[in-house]
């Protein structure tokens, strides 16, 4: 499902040219997944759109044999569908933009305290960058919310056409 067309301003756009982010069906499993089991670890990853793929792969390169058990960017990754295998775990303003189109994009958790997962870190002032990570509800408006990496959250994957 098209889950956002970019804008003139957005990394990617091409003037005349359709391209955007496709979002998967469904969430890739029905108990959520964890960013990471390591609290200190800092990758360095991007927030805007056009960084998802590249902070899925970050993330992988640094988590690859040393965490236990899924993680979202591996789970998203791994993800297959309609014949693609390039899926990613959405950046925050990427996550952002699916969410301002959830209804059209359909069954995403809406209830209360439903919470998707990005691939960007926080970086919040106030807060210790290397444990959080941005997180996006699902059932308001709030934008800036960040979860602790073990903390387990839903994953919607995404692609790029």
């Amino acid at each position: 499902m098209v889950g956002y067309i970019y804008q003139s301003s957005d990394p990617g756009y091409v003037a005349g040219q359709l391209h955007g982010l496709i979002a998967a069906k469904t969430d890739t499993s029905t108990n959520g997944s964890k960013w990471s089991s390591n609290n200190t670890l800092r990758i360095g990853t991007g927030v805007g759109i056009g960084t998802g793929s590249t902070n899925t792969d970050a993330i992988i390169l640094a988590l690859d044999g040393s965490e236990i058990g899924m993680y979202g960017a591996k789970e998203a990754r791994m993800y297959t569908s309609g014949g693609y295998n390039d899926w990613f775990l959405p950046s925050w303003y990427e996550l952002l933009q699916l969410r301002n189109n959830k209804f059209l994009i359909g069954n995403f958790d809406t209830n209360n305290g439903s919470t998707y997962m990005t691939s960007s870190e926080s970086t919040q002032s106030g807060w210790d960058p290397d444990p959080y990570y941005h997180a996006v509800y699902f059932d308001n408006n709030w934008s800036n919310y960040v979860w602790d990496k073990p903390a387990a959250t839903q994953i919607r994957a995404v692609r790029y056409f």
